[in-house]
């Protein structure tokens, strides 16, 4: 019997295809390199103009945090961005704005001198989830005030086990359009590079 034909979007299309080695590895589409992207985040980065490894390569870092260093809660200041190691203290999702539009996970953060910080990052209720009460973590972005102390809005972060590639060391800041996140093409391009600078086409 005929197979039917399947309902379900397909992700991007031929992501397990061989990898391509030396030169030919720069004309590689972006869609076959592995990345494990979804449909919609290709399309993003498409608009960037970055379709084949080689654009990927080549799109440079417009500017850098420097997270290299840590500090103790209790020694941020308002407007420096800064990074903080700590452990999830309390976590949950929320409704925030006007009839509760916007979802957001508000946790808050304590370091080993039992000094805290309230997080907070909007459209992103699933965080609630993956970073349940103690988890350790490194956290990284602009030092905001609220209610006239330190907080972090959207920041960066990462738990504290495994390369670190957000947080803790010079971090590359991309130019972005509309719905792509900096973490997304970050973790894309580190990982194009990571693969393909063995097939020596760097040079």
């Amino acid at each position: 019997r005929p197979r039917r034909a399947s309902n379900t979007p397909r992700r991007a299309a031929a992501q397990t295809a061989p990898i391509a080695e030396g030169a030919a590895a720069i004309g590689l589409s972006i869609r076959h390199a592995g990345t494990q992207l979804s449909e919609t985040n290709l399309r993003r980065i498409e608009k960037l103009g970055l379709h084949t490894v080689g654009d990927a390569l080549r799109h440079y870092p417009h500017r850098y945090h420097d997270f290299s260093r840590t500090v103790p809660i209790a020694q941020l200041r308002i407007g420096e961005e800064q990074t903080i190691r700590g452990a999830v203290d309390r976590v949950r999702a929320l409704r925030m704005g006007r009839g509760g539009r916007m979802k957001a996970t508000a946790a808050t953060i304590t370091d080993k001198t039992g000094a805290r910080i309230r997080v907070i990052w909007f459209n992103q209720p699933y965080l609630a989830k993956q970073l349940p009460a103690g988890t350790e973590i490194a956290i990284s972005g602009m030092v905001k005030a609220y209610r006239g102390r330190p907080t972090f809005d959207n920041p960066a972060f990462e738990r504290l086990s495994g390369e670190q590639r957000h947080t803790g060391r010079l971090v590359p800041v991309y130019h972005l359009t509309q719905g792509l996140a900096q973490r997304t093409l970050r973790e894309t391009i580190t990982g194009l590079v990571d693969r393909f600078v063995e097939h020596d086409i760097l040079r």
